[in-house]
């Protein structure tokens, strides 16, 4: 895609590994472990999320992402329970904050419920984030912040949305190479290798049957890009499980289509329609002649 190639190129390099996961927690220091709680924001301000600052609350709440693959994630799809392993390595490519009855973008996932506590995470807002395979995508977000509302933006950061009288931001980074390598097991014996057999005489092949085509790395790519992405878009859509069917009022075939003729539109010319639709307007100027009021003498 020339689009997301002309952003990868627009992008720095990442300094550290894509973010995989995002959640809230309550407690400082009751993190999952593998996750990064983000305490204090830019401006050394205690980055608590939770609105309710009135009446002297204990409640906190604190951001945390993950850049560990196959992470278990505190999401939900529509509000149901999602906290099993992600689908394979998986990074975060967008976030977004949402009202609390608002409908889930597609192919969003909402951070529902705390990680420590499963409890609610915020309060009249959703977070939501998108997860899609790394091997699928070339940029993806390397870096979340929170900071204050009075704050200059960071540079090459898009702006979330506020919690708490703070902004939340993030940023964009290409993906470095998956870091997975092939591990090999304990060296076999060797056994002696077999004498190769005479190989059989193959009857001449017919030019005129075509071979199939092996499909190429692209179209490979392309499909494994759908299949990857019919998994997190499918649990969105609120059509799912929907049949489509034509009404029968517009059901036909070609066989019906025959009983139909169209009728034969004959041209006029300029003079054949106003000597057609010519109108002399006698009646109504009569009518208006008899309705003229006398003359005052």
């Amino acid at each position: 895609m020339p689009e997301v190639r002309e952003l990868r190129e627009a992008l720095p390099e990442m300094s550290q590994a894509p973010i995989t996961g995002i959640g809230m927690v309550a407690s400082r220091g009751s993190a999952p472990q593998g996750y990064e709680v983000i305490l204090n924001s830019d401006d050394n301000v205690e980055a608590d999320l939770w609105k309710d600052k009135m009446f002297k609350s204990k409640t906190k709440r604190y951001l945390c992402v993950t850049r560990k693959p196959n992470c278990t994630l505190g999401v939900t799809t529509q509000g149901e329970e999602a906290s099993a392993p992600g689908h394979g390595d998986n990074v975060v490519v967008d976030m977004k904050l949402v009202g609390e009855k608002e409908t889930l973008p597609v192919g969003f996932m909402a951070v529902q419920d705390t990680l420590d506590t499963k409890e609610p995470a915020l309060q009249k807002k959703r977070l939501c984030v998108k997860l899609i395979p790394r091997d699928s995508t070339e940029v993806a977000v390397c870096d979340v912040k929170v900071n204050g509302r009075a704050r200059q933006p960071p540079p090459h950061y898009t702006f979330i949305g506020e919690l708490n009288s703070m902004g939340l931001w993030f940023k964009l980074g290409r993906v470095p190479k998956s870091p997975y390598r092939m591990v090999r097991g304990p060296s076999a014996p060797q056994l002696p290798t077999p004498t190769p057999s005479p190989r059989p005489k193959m009857p001449p092949r017919q030019d005129s049957a075509p071979l199939p085509a092996l499909p190429s790395r692209f179209d490979a790519r392309l499909d494994t890009s759908y299949q990857s992405q019919a998994i997190y878009t499918s649990a969105m859509s609120a059509m799912e499980g929907v049949p489509f069917v034509l009404h029968e009022r517009y059901a036909t075939d070609g066989n019906n289509l025959r009983q139909y003729e169209i009728p034969h539109i004959q041209l006029k010319s300029f003079k054949e329609i106003e000597s057609e639709y010519d109108y002399d307007f006698l009646t109504e100027r009569s009518a208006a002649a008899a309705r003229k009021p006398p003359a005052m003498s």
